[in-house]
């Protein structure tokens, strides 16, 4: 049997509806988009810009001219802050971003650029009162994500917007956890730019997006160059299997969201109530419905270290946060900037649930958890009186 899949917030699998919208894309479709002057090249133009309205009526986007096709959110993030980002402007962000702005912010920074990384409260929110006291008359972008990728913080973005608006600032929101998991309109939330990813909403991998809302394009400044496509701001061939798969996902998750989301965030809730009467379990992130995503939850399992309780559940498909840093043996940057200990840290394990986790999964989820951290505990304690120290 394969192991139960609780960890969509790395990547979820291509739907079937999604991959059976593709295979005609390597086919029938199978021209350049550039190529308008065949029928070939034709239809695939027309399957990009079928996908491009999928992917803008999905997050409320005005026109669908405002959506450009990247190889996924990381890229996205990148040229959001690297186009628009000039010698002597001021960055803001948050100290839980993930890699692919931070790591941009600091690049940045060698290049006249200053920024401002604003602390997280205990759940890992930012407070909007923090994001106003740090606007400056050089501000020239706010970046923050929506949701986070290990805890499921969800930012007040309703309330942080109005405020960078009344500025004249663009705000800029890493969508990636958000996208197909819960309702995002970028015109009423007040969102200027918006990145999102393939995979991470039941499309394939190596294809995203980056919303620009168009008063803010034609600051932008691209960062690949040597071809025409995306209106000038992303030159290369347009990944047409890979952008129709991604429209397709679009599409599926309008239509099937507003069954999904309540349906997820029973299920997380329905896991949290089953790991608790283990004792001594700590959940990182916001207790507040309002403010939690659907499917993340993120536990620390006091006295089990991750490193003990994963080869005892091989027949859970679970992370110790981030897929990006998984392989890290440092703290968590998201766990440390919400004063969450080493020693804790060293205990969490995220779970993620996705559109296809059931019931049972779950339950069989929470007898494997409990076993292997009665385990764990039990040996260290076993260990501990057999020490010389404790004799």
């Amino acid at each position: 049997m394969p192991p139960v899949y609780l960890d969509h917030a790395a990547t979820t699998q291509v739907d079937e509806s999604v991959l059976a919208a593709m295979l005609p894309a390597f086919r029938e479709a199978f021209g350049n988009p550039a190529s308008r002057g065949h029928a070939i090249g034709r239809r695939a133009s027309k399957a990009v810009d079928d996908a491009r309205f999928a992917v803008a009526t999905l997050i409320g986007a005005r026109s669908m001219r405002d959506i450009l096709f990247t190889s996924g959110a990381t890229e996205a993030n990148n040229l959001a802050l690297s186009g628009l980002l000039r010698p002597g402007a001021h960055l803001i962000t948050a100290r839980t971003e993930h890699k692919s702005v931070l790591d941009t912010a600091l690049h940045l920074t060698q290049h006249g650029v200053t920024v401002t990384v604003l602390d997280v409260q205990p759940d890992g929110r930012v407070d909007p009162a923090a994001v106003a006291a740090a606007l400056r008359p050089e501000t020239a972008l706010v970046s923050l994500m929506l949701v986070n990728n290990e805890t499921g913080a969800r930012h007040p973005i309703e309330a942080i917007s109005p405020i960078v608006q009344q500025a004249g600032v663009p705000l800029h929101v890493d969508g990636t956890q958000a996208v197909g998991q819960l309702p995002v309109e970028v015109q009423t939330m007040g969102i200027d730019l918006l990145s999102l990813s393939g995979h991470k909403l039941y499309g394939p991998m190596g294809v995203g997006a980056l919303y620009i809302r168009r008063e803010v394009r034609r600051h932008l400044v691209p960062m690949l160059r040597g071809g025409a496509q995306e209106g000038g701001t992303r030159a290369g061939t347009l990944n047409v299997p890979g952008i129709v798969g991604l429209g397709a996902a679009c599409q599926l998750a309008t239509d099937v969201l507003p069954a999904t989301e309540p349906q997820i965030r029973h299920l997380r809730q329905r896991l949290w109530a089953g790991l608790k009467p283990l004792g001594r379990v700590h959940r990182q992130g916001p207790t507040d419905e309002a403010a939690l995503a659907p499917g993340i939850l993120n536990v620390a399992f006091e006295g089990a270290d991750r490193s003990a309780v994963l080869p005892r559940i091989p027949e859970l498909a679970v992370s110790g946060g981030s897929a990006c840093t998984e392989g890290s043996l440092a703290i968590s940057h998201v766990l440390d900037a919400m004063g969450v200990s080493a020693e804790r840290a060293k205990t969490v394990i995220r779970f993620s649930l996705g559109r296809h986790t059931t019931a049972e999964a779950i339950d069989f989820t929470i007898d494997r958890m409990t076993a292997a951290v009665q385990a764990v505990r039990q040996s260290d304690s076993r260990h501990r009186d057999a020490s010389p120290r404790s004799r």
